[in-house]
């Protein structure tokens, strides 16, 4: 039977931002992988869609949750699943999408088959005692050869938001209401409690905020991140009422088909339309950089305090500054 493809919003929120971030992927490869990327690198998105033939001729469809091509000193392929629950058949999952990645990017050079194993990582959004540091996949050939793979586990609760900021995990921030999942009911029952609640996550976009005027996270990646958290804390908190409301009034009703994209993609379609207009491929070029550029300046002069008039004010365009608003 093929893969069944996950809906819930917090594959989607991994998803999202592994497809769209690389500055939120960086720090996450150190963390799980024992890397030291600068951010400098140049990440390739791979396919994550597999076909396997059954006997009886049949084909399943396998979806992975992320294949990414590092290419720095050397070049590296990643693979990561985000699993809400410990699973007694994610390492068994783990192989199979590893080997076709393998497989699919294999070399024959005669009659020698090169094949190259994905370095591979599990992001656990729950966890347990139980739950291992690691998993390993022994490969045994004939003549006592053997191979050990390991795949190592990055469990959520591991982490406190201290811990988070200083390495600059943002990744992980959408996903920290998870470390608090066993007292939302207390929350829902305890207008304290939820006050409580409030002040975490208002001290989290804070500090996100002000690495974000500081310069640690970009303001794309700082808008992402809240729009991700909104979603992912909407969902996990979906039967108790009161914490979902009293958690919209810190981050406001974003939606997963997150603003920011939006905003970015239309800066940069914008750009394009304009370089189009000059009828020059180097005016695409920097159209599209202007785009860019332009809307994220404007993005940081809202959260400094700006208003759309100010911006209008300022020479920004109107749409530019309306986008910028949306993101703020």
């Amino acid at each position: 039977m093929a893969d069944v493809i996950s809906n819930t919003p917090y594959d989607d929120a991994f998803k999202t931002m592994y497809v769209e971030c690389d500055e939120l992927v960086y720090p996450l490869l150190n963390e799980v992988f024992g890397e030291h990327y600068s951010g400098n690198e140049k990440i390739i998105r791979r396919g994550n869609e597999f076909f396997e033939n059954e006997e009886d001729g049949a084909e399943n469809r396998l979806f992975s949750d992320s294949f990414i091509e590092v290419i720095g000193k050397e070049t590296k392929i990643y693979h990561c699943e985000c699993e809400s629950t410990p699973n007694g058949n994610i390492i068994v999952r783990m192989f199979r999408y590893g080997a076709q990645m393998a497989l699919q990017d294999a070399v024959q050079e005669g009659n020698k088959l090169n094949v190259l194993l994905p370095a591979a990582g599990i992001i656990f959004l729950r966890s347990n005692s139980e739950t291992p540091d690691d998993f390993s996949i022994n490969i045994k050939a004939p003549g006592d050869k053997s191979l050990q793979y390991i795949v190592p586990a990055l469990k959520i609760s591991s982490y406190s938001i201290d811990e988070i900021f200083e390495k600059r995990l943002y990744f992980l921030i959408p996903f920290y209401i998870f470390n608090l999942e066993n007292k939302l009911q207390q929350y829902e029952s305890d207008k304290i409690k939820i006050t409580e609640l409030k002040r975490i996550y208002a001290g989290i976009f804070e500090r996100l905020e002000q690495d974000n005027i500081s310069g640690n996270i970009k303001s794309f990646s700082f808008g992402l991140v809240k729009d991700m958290t909104n979603k992912v804390v909407q969902n996990v908190a979906q039967k108790y009422d009161n914490v979902r409301k009293g958690m919209g009034e810190i981050m406001g009703g974003h939606v997963l088909d997150s603003v920011v994209i939006r905003a970015r993609d239309e800066g940069i379609q914008k750009g394009i339309e304009k370089g189009i207009e000059k009828g020059i491929e180097k005016g695409i070029e920097k159209g599209i950089e202007k785009g860019k550029t332009a809307l994220a300046d404007a993005i940081m002069k809202i959260h400094a305090g700006a208003t759309v008039e100010d911006l209008i004010k300022e020479g920004v365009d109107e749409d530019t500054a309306n986008l910028a608003w949306t993101c703020r």
